[in-house]
């Protein structure tokens, strides 16, 4: 056999890393599918590194727990779940019970409403207040220097980062999902006349007298 034709497979690999967050080291070769590994360490031209670590102080909440929680308004059903934040009810009046939200606390001075944007855009609380539990994917609050930075003076009392759901690839689903309330009471007391209602008054008397 002349000139034989040798093919030589290689594998290569695709270091990809997320500035204040994670390392994952990928597969390169030409497929249709790609393999994600993480790793704590990657390589430099002098020395291994970790990954870097977030040095951001927030917390977050998930919107599959806002979905547990059959609430009209989706201000009611942070109560107690994200740390920082605080909640209070105005009125429990159906279509003003909207809960009024804080991270400074109320004593902030001047205006001590907080920031609420949602998939990055800056919005008022009402807008936050009619969406749905199931658009939300996540509820972040953020409220020391280093998340706030890049707000400037509107991250003064705290920011509320709303993330809503995105498409995704995957096959086509339908969920249906179904709450009900119920708006009158299902048993009223029947009040005492006006005959009857005096005995309550002259009956301990009367009695009281005897003894």
């Amino acid at each position: 056999m002349k000139n034989p034709l040798y093919v030589y497979k290689r594998t290569a690999w695709l270091l990809a890393l997320l500035l204040g967050s994670s390392c994952f080291q990928i597969n390169a070769q030409q497929t249709d599918s790609l393999k994600v590994t993480p790793v704590d360490h990657y390589p430099t031209p002098f020395f291994s590194s970790s990954r870097l670590e977030s040095v951001i102080t927030s917390s977050s909440l998930s919107g599959a727990a806002l979905f547990q929680t059959p609430v009209p308004n989706v201000t009611n059903a942070l109560y107690g779940r994200l740390q920082g934040l605080v909640v209070q009810q105005r009125s429990g009046e159906p279509g003003y019970d909207a809960a009024a939200l804080n991270i400074r606390g109320l004593g902030t001075y001047d205006n001590s409403d907080l920031t609420i944007c949602v998939d990055g855009f800056l919005t008022t609380s009402s807008y936050f207040q009619y969406l749905s539990p199931s658009e939300i994917e996540s509820i972040t609050v953020l409220k020391d220097p280093v998340s706030l930075a890049a707000f400037g003076m509107k991250g003064g009392n705290g920011v509320l980062w709303v993330v809503t759901k995105r498409g995704m690839v995957s096959k086509p689903r339908i969920q249906v999902n179904y709450v009900a309330g119920l708006q009158q009471a299902l048993r009223i007391n029947k009040p005492y006349d006006s005959y009857n209602s005096p005995g309550f008054t002259t009956r301990p008397l009367a009695t009281t007298a005897i003894h």
